[in-house]
This record gives C-alpha cells, structure tokens and sequence, in this order.
C-alpha cells in the first residue's frame, strides 16, 4: 500500500513536472514567434577572447540593443573583428582616425550614424574606425593592440575616459584579473542569464519596468534595481595618478586625445563638491603630463540642464549628447591638430 501511494506520488510530479516544462516551452516559443523583440537571440552580446585578452561583441553579428524601460531599441551590426564599425581594419590609412573607449564611445543606446565617431568621421572627412568595447584603461590599450595585429595602420587616437568607472589603481593589476575582480551577484548573474536566453522573461521584465507601480514595488522587493544608478567617485591620489600613467602608456606611440566624459555625479546627487574637485584634478594632471585633454564637461553644462544628454532610464548618452560630444571633438580637432604633445 506505502509502495503504490509513493509511487502515484512520483507518478503525479513528474507529470507536473513534465506539463510544467511544455507549458513554459509553448509559452516561451510563442513569445519569440509573436513578439520577435524579446527574442534572446536577437539581442547584443559580448565575448571574452583570451588568446588576445579582449571583451568583444559576438562577430559577425546583427540585431538588436534595447532596455525594458523603453528609453531605447536600436540596430546593432557587429563585424568580423568584434567591433560595431562599417570599416575593415586592413582598409586604414596612418591619416584615419580611431575611437577607443567604453559602452560611451561604443555608442550605447544611439543608432551607429548617431554616435559621435560617425558624426566626427561625417564633419571631418576622413575615415573614423570605433574599436570602443566595454572595459578599463588597460582593455583599451588590449583593444588597440588587438586591431594593429589584425591590419590596422593606427596613428590617430581618441581615447575615451569615462570618469564614472574607468578611474581605479593599475598598479598590479591586469585585465584578465580586472575581469575576475568584477563579477556580480549569483542573483544578477542569473537574471543575466535569462535575459540572453528567456524571451518570456524579457517580455516580463519589460512589463515590469514599463509600469511605475509595478517597477517601485520590484525595487523595494530588492528583485529589481534602478537602471540610473550613478557611482559617486571615491578615488585616491594612487588611483587618479594610476590612471594618468596607464593613460600615458596608451597615447605615448601615437597621437592622441583623451575625451573626458563626465561622471553624472557632477549634476545629481549629494556628492557634487566632491566629484568636482576630482573631475578638475584628473584634468588638471593629464595636462601637466603633456597629455591632449578634451573636457566635455563645459560643453554639457552650457546650457544649464546637462542630464538632458542622457537617456531617462539609463547611464548613456542620447543622440543629442553625442551630438554634443561630437561638436567638441571637432572644434578641438579644427584648432588643434592631433600631432605631437602640446
């Protein structure tokens, strides 16, 4: 009697189990089928390459980047070396220029013509490759490195600084190991995970923080945070004087400018002082060193509202900031030629 209620039991969950699993597969089929959007296969990923110590995008991509808040939805084509760039590096010239930095110079968020190295490439007239993937100053110097052994004839730099992460102590540190250093959360790995392979927990996400209620309530329940999350700076004299010489060691071979993006600290927040006195040392210490310096600070703060530059849920410029970016850039290129150190 025990044997055959232990295995009606058995019989019963597994039958659960199995209806379970077919409900959830009937679902998640009919969400990529119906609502291609929220298809994982179809959203941006990136890939660490270790033979070259590089994060790349996946190559020879072609989809989508969009956040479940809205703010965004945008083509996204990856070539064969990794980068979201038309170019190919054996075609560069010692005169073209080339764009290495973070998600800002990758062009989070903005169509690939809207992004400030498309923008630059269109005023100037001359070819603009973007070999931007997310990292610090020491993936950015792997970046280069990785495109010159791939066929590009690089001479001009812009390098770009994001005051908000890329600011740290280089000293003993290398990328592979800033990559270990770097992990999240056993909880935000997972939800990572879903996101790249779970169309109905996209579309669900979505949901989520497309509605104010709803999207509060999952903040407070701790299952969901913020998207516009700003990192108040805490850097020591080692981490600013670190990343002046990592900077050095960068643009030393070729000729170089350093775009300082500025931290949104500057603007939000209980921590402006502070960020200030930081953003105006770093600078302050890149030019003593000899080192080319475009500040973006004053071009965002010229017309009294710099967050207007920056999506609503998200860190990232907007097209109107890379627009900005982009009219720095070139003012600064117009009046100063990138050859030599001042």
């Amino acid at each position: 009697m025990a044997r055959s209620k232990l295995k009606n039991i058995f019989s019963n969950t597994l039958l659960v189990l199995i209806s379970t699993i077919l409900s959830i597969s009937i679902l998640e089929f009919s969400v990529r089928k119906i609502f291609p959007i929220y298809d994982p296969c179809g959203i941006l990923k990136y890939k660490y390459y270790p033979q070259d110590n590089v994060v790349l995008s996946i190559k020879n991509f072609s989809g989508r980047q969009w956040i479940s808040s809205g703010d965004y939805n945008v083509s996204v084509s990856i070539n064969k070396y990794g980068f979201r760039d038309k170019h190919d590096l054996i075609t560069s010239e010692r005169k073209d220029y080339f764009v290495v930095g973070d998600s800002f110079s990758f062009g989070h968020g903005v169509e690939e013509r809207a992004r400030f190295s498309n923008l630059i490439e269109k005023d100037l007239g001359v070819s603009v490759y973007n070999i931007s993937s997310p990292g610090n100053l020491i993936h950015y110097k792997n970046l280069i490195d990785y495109s010159r052994k791939k066929g590009a004839k690089v001479k001009n730099i812009i390098v770009g600084v994001c005051m908000e992460n890329d600011l740290e102590d280089y000293r003993n540190t290398n990328y592979e190991e800033y990559r270990s250093n770097t992990s999240k959360s056993p909880f935000s790995n997972f939800k990572e995970w879903l996101k790249l392979n779970s169309a109905v927990y996209n579309a669900f996400a979505t949901t989520i923080q497309r509605n104010e209620f709803l999207r509060n309530t999952a903040i407070k329940l701790g299952i969901a945070v913020h998207t516009y999350g700003i990192i108040n700076a805490a850097y020591s004299d080692e981490a600013l004087s670190s990343s002046v010489e990592k900077l050095n060691e960068i643009c030393l071979p070729y000729n170089a400018a350093i775009i300082i993006i500025p931290s949104r600290a500057l603007w939000v927040g209980n921590h402006k002082d502070q960020e200030s006195l930081i953003h105006k040392k770093f600078v302050t210490m890149l030019k003593k060193k000899g080192l080319k310096v475009i500040d973006l600070r004053a071009y965002f703060e010229k017309n009294g509202y710099p967050m207007c530059y920056y999506f609503k849920n998200d860190a990232h410029w907007n097209t109107q900031g890379h627009k900005l970016a982009a009219r720095a850039i070139v003012d600064y290129i117009s009046n100063s030629a990138l050859g030599g150190r001042k």
